[in-house]
Parts: C-alpha cells; sequence; structure tokens
C-alpha cells in the first residue's frame, strides 16, 4: 500500500471514484493506493472565514489495514499540529468520537444527526 501526500487529481480521482459530490474546498490531504485504487483520503480542509476541518473519508476494506490508519492519521496530525491553528473534526458515530478523542479533540457539540463536533485539545480558547 502506497501512502502519499494527495495531488488535486488525487483527490479528484477520490471524489470521482466514490461517487461524492466534490467539495469545492482547498484541503491538504494524504491518500493511500493500493493495485492503482485509492482506498482512503484524509487531511484538513479550509473555507474561507471558518476554522480548518479535518476529514477521512475511505472505504470499508481500510478497516482491514491498521497500520496504514496509522501512519496517515499521525501525517494529518502532523498538518495540524505544525498549524497551530483551532481545528475542528466531525466525528460520526461512537467510535469515531472515540478516535477523535484519542487523537487529542474534545467534543464542543453534537449536532443532531450529524455527530459531534470536536475541537483539538492545544487550540482550545477556554
Amino acid at each position: 500500500m502506497e501512502i502519499r501526500y494527495a495531488s488535486g487529481d488525487d483527490i479528484r480521482r477520490w471524489y470521482e471514484e466514490s461517487g461524492k459530490e466534490y467539495p469545492g474546498y482547498s484541503m491538504r490531504a494524504v491518500t493511500a493506493e493500493h493495485d492503482g485504487k485509492l482506498m482512503g483520503l484524509a487531511g484538513v480542509y479550509y473555507q474561507r472565514g471558518a476554522p480548518p476541518v479535518a476529514f477521512s473519508e475511505m472505504l470499508p476494506e481500510m478497516v482491514n489495514h491498521k497500520k496504514v490508519i496509522v501512519k496517515v492519521t499521525r501525517m494529518v496530525m502532523a498538518m495540524i499540529e505544525n498549524k497551530k491553528n483551532l481545528t475542528l473534526a466531525m466525528c460520526e458515530g461512537d467510535n469515531g468520537k472515540e478516535f477523535c478523542k484519542k487523537l487529542g479533540f474534545d467534543v464542543s457539540h453534537i449536532v443532531p444527526g450529524k455527530g459531534s463536533v470536536m475541537v483539538w485539545k492545544s487550540c482550545r480558547t477556554s
């Protein structure tokens, strides 16, 4: 499995192949590719006038590649730590919320039907 910083082509390809709408945000991301197939995309996206948001999207079969998930996570967290900005994470379900807590995010508030909005601890304002 190849892990690398995603190019613009990788990002466009991920959204085309996954059938999801391209968000159109500026982003810095990491991707994992296996046998020519993009397995996931994770990083931080930026919207004008809003704090950066950490995100992660992966194919279900990525669950079998825990070491890859850890390596990608470390690369994304390095992006967040280097910027030292207020960074949010949208975490779905109990597993997502627990994973975000392990990375250093705290629950800020719950969005009904959407999940938990979490704030990176090093950037809390209170």
